[in-house]
């Protein structure tokens, strides 16, 4: 057996170090947190896509009792941008969760 290592690499930007284009993004994966379906965790998460036409697609988590059947925002987010724009290519994606004290992150 042989021992494997991966890394991820990203850059985390403050809020106010964003494009006036990503905090727009970011804003939109904020008010996607609302329709997150998620009575067993309280968790919300929104996730908004920013496709290479420049629309912009969101989504959010849906529990399910079934935990296998659960998706996550992102998840949810990206198979809507591919459903309606199959040929057009993601460029961007924001990520943010309201806690069940109603914070929000980022």
């Amino acid at each position: 057996m042989k021992t494997l290592h991966q890394t991820v690499s990203y850059q985390s930007w403050a809020e106010s170090e964003l494009s006036e284009a990503d905090a727009r993004l970011v804003q939109a994966a904020r008010e996607s947190c609302a329709s997150s379906y998620s009575p067993y965790s309280h968790f919300q998460v929104g996730a908004a896509v920013l496709l290479q036409n420049g629309v912009v697609v969101c989504g959010s988590n849906q529990e399910n009792a079934a935990f296998p059947a659960t998706i996550c925002a992102e998840r949810c987010a990206m198979f809507y941008a591919n459903a309606r724009y199959p040929q057009v290519a993601p460029t961007t994606i924001a990520i943010a969760a309201r806690t069940p004290a109603g914070s929000v992150w980022p």
